[in-house]
């Protein structure tokens, strides 16, 4: 059975607003009051949102969180940590690529070689 983490955004009207839901999988665990949560949509606009409370809700239809959480305007410090996010998936999105390059090219090499040994090895008939 799956775990799921569902989000409710707190209105300043004080209803609650559904938002994601996701299996817990997706946080690695179920985030705690004060955690900020950083949602992106399309790569393009990010939400932030703060964890006011949460609560494990266990009924017939299944079991999981449901996080309270209001919506977190971006101060400085929300967006010098995207900054800092995005700027490192970009650095090791790129040491990723290269390091796939590299062994491509050791891979190539390797058959080459052999395939040249093997060549080298086959007899005159």
């Amino acid at each position: 059975m799956v775990i799921e983490i569902r989000l409710y955004v707190l209105q300043d009207n004080g209803e609650l607003e559904p938002g994601d839901n996701m299996p817990l999988e997706e946080f690695g665990q179920c985030p705690s009051v004060g955690d900020v949560l950083c949602l992106g949509f399309e790569a393009t606009a990010f939400i932030f949102y703060s964890v006011v409370s949460r609560y494990f809700m266990r009924t017939d239809n299944g079991h999981g969180w449901a996080l309270i959480v209001r919506e977190n305007p971006a101060p400085d410090v929300n967006d010098k940590v995207l900054k800092a996010w995005l700027e490192d998936d970009a650095f090791w999105t790129e040491a990723d690529r290269r390091d796939e390059a590299k062994r491509e090219k050791q891979l190539r090499e390797t058959l080459a070689r052999l395939d040249k040994g093997t060549r080298k090895g086959k007899r005159k008939e």
